[in-house]
């Protein structure tokens, strides 16, 4: 199976607007939840929306730094700018994700935090899973 973790509130604290500092830590009981998904054979990677406002060194920064706590292999961030991926609602970075590691939607499963992370899991026709129900 492919995880597909959304990142703020997700797996890290919450920032305001997602365009507050980015405090390096991650919420409790992440890494040993995303170690025993690694050790059954999964693969975790993070899909995010980040404020377009934000410098894109410290995007970079967080999502390096959160996937290599989680064990991810690869990240995709959506800015709703210059060419990259809309932001979620739009299923579009989870279908890239999807086609780049080549998962079906019924082989991936997305945990977020937001409304819009559920939307964006209906729209790619992968399950969601709320991250309170996940941990």
């Amino acid at each position: 199976m492919l995880y597909i973790f959304d990142a703020d509130g997700t797996l890290t604290p919450q920032r305001d607007g997602s365009c507050g500092d980015f405090d390096f830590k991650l919420l409790p009981g992440r890494a040993e939840k995303c170690e025993e998904l690694r050790e059954a054979g999964h693969q975790l990677v993070i899909a995010s929306n980040q404020s377009p406002k934000r410098d894109s060194a410290a995007i970079h920064e967080q999502l390096n730094w959160t996937g290599s706590k989680i064990g991810a292999i690869t990240y995709r961030y959506a800015t709703g700018k210059n060419g990259g991926f809309p932001k979620k609602p739009s299923p579009d970075i989870l279908v890239g994700l999807m086609r780049e590691l080549r998962y079906t939607p019924a082989q991936t499963v997305f945990v977020g935090d937001q409304e819009t992370d559920r939307q964006a899991a209906e729209a790619a026709g992968v399950q969601f899973v709320h991250t309170d129900d996940f941990w």
